[in-house]
């Protein structure tokens, strides 16, 4: 005889614990470094700032803001600049700031105790169970943002979440701005890859939050990759230019190339054991660190080649547990020490009935939607799902129930107009 299974009542559709629009961090931060180890990191980047340079390559105007700082040496493209004065500039940032959502409820703090996670970034293929490995198209796109807006662990829409390569590379960007502006209310990034594609996008922003208030608050950013090693190219320079010019954020980091400028790792071609493993242990790393803003928290295959639907699914279910774990810690309050159940069980009793339990079970855990904790009987009833099985079952269900957030209707109407002009003016160019 087989054993009940639990009630019909779907997964999804059980209270567990609320995944908030940002990670508040309870968690102390993790030192893998000691003082004296921080302080020589921090020497061998003055050394290589001071003494070998980095070359900003094929945009003077970069290299003559440069020229006009005192002390900065040039030679050919290659830049070399005093150690304490790049420190100074940078003491100057500040340990946090916000980006605002067009709904505010979902703006992003980023830095101090806070972190942000965003999905997979600039995969030109993508890969689903029904449809299996393509190249990216803009419907892909679409639902793909569409995903992420409707997964709470996801806090921030990112920008290429696919490559929507059936769209001239000229003009793909202004597509995927009115998809993250009206299919979601999340924060997201811009276009970096060319100066115009910058300036489409905080066009774009400006027309979603105004002048007054861009011109106060950091409402989209855009994210740029020095090349190791040691050169950082016209895209990156002339897009924290356009970005920065507007007052907003700009992500830079280094772009390191699996198996090239880096090692490899996360490069699991399917949602398999391999690519839980690879992706637990980068997010396990990332967690305990503290890293305030990151990309590739979701959807990653084949060394970031490739966006899986199933797999940004299994992601964001994951990425809630690691989100109670940092929002809460270990609690010590009154209720989690749960006084009056001792007082009402006694010794040799069980809680399960307790008030203290009645109170807290639909909350005391984050239950992840995917994850089939039923005996082995039930889960043969129910057609043997493994978890990629599940998983696409999932995000086909969160799309067919899928309602785009509400945006006025005249406001819309300007961006629609805004890309209906510079399409017309932008030729089809597909590199």
């Amino acid at each position: 005889m087989t054993r009940r299974s639990r009630s019909p009542r779907a997964r999804s559709e059980q209270v567990t614990h609320q995944v908030r629009s940002q990670i508040d961090r309870r968690l102390p931060f993790f030192d893998l470094l000691d003082d004296d180890a921080i302080s020589r990191l921090e020497a061998q980047v003055d050394w290589i700032i001071q003494d070998i340079g980095i070359a900003f390559r094929d945009d003077p105007e970069a290299l003559a803001l440069w020229r006009e700082q005192a002390g900065v040496r040039i030679d050919g493209d290659i830049v070399r600049a005093p150690a304490d004065w790049i420190r100074e500039i940078c003491s100057n940032a500040p340990s946090q700031f916000t980006q605002l959502a067009r709904n505010p409820e979902r703006s992003v703090t980023i830095g101090n105790r806070h972190q942000v996670f965003a999905p997979i970034y600039g995969a030109p293929f993508v890969r689903d169970l029904e449809k299996g490995r393509r190249y990216g198209d803009l419907e892909s796109f679409q639902d793909l943002v569409r995903l992420t807006y409707l997964s709470p662990a996801l806090h921030h829409g990112g920008f290429v979440t696919c490559e929507p390569c059936d769209v001239p590379v000229s003009k793909r960007h202004l597509d995927m701005l009115f998809t993250h502006m009206t299919l979601s209310d999340k924060p997201h990034l811009g276009a970096i890859t060319e100066m115009s594609r910058a300036q489409d996008s905080v066009d774009m922003a400006e027309i979603i939050f105004g002048q007054d208030t861009m011109e106060n608050n950091c409402v989209i950013m855009g994210n740029v990759n020095t090349n190791s090693p040691l050169l950082v190219d016209k895209v990156v320079t002339q897009a924290v230019r356009v970005y920065c010019g507007r007052g907003q954020g700009i992500v830079v980091v280094p772009f390191i190339l699996s198996g090239a400028m880096g090692p490899v790792s996360t490069a699991a071609k399917i949602e398999d054991a391999q690519a839980a493993y690879e992706s637990a242990d980068s997010m396990h790393s990332t967690m305990l660190a503290g890293a305030h803003f990151v990309l590739h928290a979701a959807g990653w295959l084949e060394g970031g080649l490739c966006t899986g639907f199933e797999k940004l699914i299994m992601d964001a279910d994951r990425l809630g547990a690691y989100q109670k774990v940092l929002d809460q810690g270990l609690e010590v309050s009154d209720e989690a020490f749960a006084r009056d159940a001792y007082e009402e069980v006694g010794p040799g009793g069980h809680f399960l009935g307790s008030a203290h339990t009645m109170r807290n079970y639909q909350n005391a855990f984050y239950e992840p939607r995917l994850s089939d904790s039923e005996n082995v009987e039930s889960w043969e009833e129910g057609g043997a799902l493994d978890m990629r099985a599940r998983a696409h079952q999932r995000w086909k269900k969160m799309l067919k129930e899928y309602e785009a957030p509400p945006i006025d209707l005249a406001l819309k109407a300007e961006l629609e107009a805004f890309v209906t002009r510079r399409k017309s003016e932008l030729p089809d160019a597909w590199y």
